[in-house]
């Protein structure tokens, strides 16, 4: 994936970009720095498809391949129809607003009257395609129709409602690793995770060791 300045969108120089390191050829693949952070959020996991590459922004949702497979990796299934241009502009907007969002609910950035109105424009959508049906043989079944791409981003914008309204909203925070500004939700049974992932806590430890060493030798000096 090359990376590319990020689309202008409202508020887009706002956006908490988390830095990742590139494979062992340079490159960053979509499927390869994927959902191993466990953000606890399928609205955080959007806000988490940008990030940075030594100080460029790279979005991982730049097109409709890219999308189809953000879509598989957080377990929605891509609708048939490919998604167009000015839908992919809404998801983009749609990322922003939970980003703000987040951002004021813990306590970060100021609240933006914007970004909860365009967030509550995308979860105010009514939800099609899903009922109850009757099987011939008896019994009853859930019966679901395939959704749109803005019937999904109005499933992302309540989920991003219903964890920034819940009673877990003290579990979501920033990943405490420095160079990493991931928001997650703690998923955790004692609610006392740091980090937004694995990698990230095993790098906080190393540079934890590291600094003993060095405070070690100096005082050895």
């Amino acid at each position: 994936m090359i990376a590319r300045p990020l689309p202008v969108v409202s508020g887009a120089g706002r956006l908490r970009v988390r830095q990742v390191a590139p494979g062992p050829d340079g490159q960053i693949r979509h499927g390869v720095r994927n959902h191993d952070a466990r953000l606890g959020s399928v609205a955080l996991d959007l806000v988490d498809s940008v990030f940075d590459r030594k100080g460029i922004c790279v979005d991982r949702i730049d097109g409709p391949q890219a999308w189809a497979l953000w879509l598989a990796e957080v377990g929605f299934v891509a609708p048939r129809v490919g998604i167009d241009a000015d839908t992919l502009s809404r998801v983009r907007v749609l990322r922003e607003a939970i980003c703000q969002t987040a951002l004021a609910v813990i306590g970060v950035e100021p609240s933006s009257s914007d970004a909860l109105t365009t967030l509550n424009t995308f979860a105010e959508r009514a939800q099609p395609g899903f009922g109850i049906e009757m099987l011939p043989a008896g019994g009853f079944v859930v019966r679901r129709s395939e959704q749109s791409h803005d019937d999904l981003l109005a499933s992302i914008a309540r989920d991003a409602v219903m964890l920034f309204t819940g009673s877990g909203v003290d579990r979501i925070r920033v990943c405490d690793w420095h160079s990493c500004p991931a928001i997650f939700y703690d998923n955790s049974p004692a609610g006392d995770r740091r980090w937004c992932s694995p990698q990230c806590g095993a790098r906080a430890a190393a540079q934890s060791y590291r600094d003993r060493q060095r405070a070690r030798l100096l005082a050895q000096a």
